[in-house]
């Protein structure tokens, strides 16, 4: 979900096609270390597609992974205020 979430932050702020090097710069911006094998899937899942008609993982699908739903959403939350805080 991070590198989903970078690259969408990346298309909102106008980059119609972020690159690895730009989704990893932010990634790393906010301690996140990239696994380039999983950046390069996201990349060639998303290439010459729509990003408004991929289809992304459920709660449900989230919810089977090793953390609960509370537990990336409280993650989540905290990147984001360490993100805000760099203004």
């Amino acid at each position: 979900m991070r590198y989903i979430a970078a690259y969408l932050l990346l298309k909102i702020a106008g980059n119609e096609s972020p690159s690895a090097a730009a989704i990893t710069k932010v990634l790393q911006s906010v301690g996140i270390e990239v696994d380039d094998e999983r950046l390069d899937s996201l990349l060639s899942q998303f290439s010459g597609k729509d990003v408004n008609a991929v289809r992304f993982p459920t709660l449900s699908s989230l919810a089977r992974s090793q953390r609960s739903v509370p537990q990336l959403i409280a993650e989540g939350t905290s990147k984001l205020a360490s993100v805000c805080a760099l203004r």
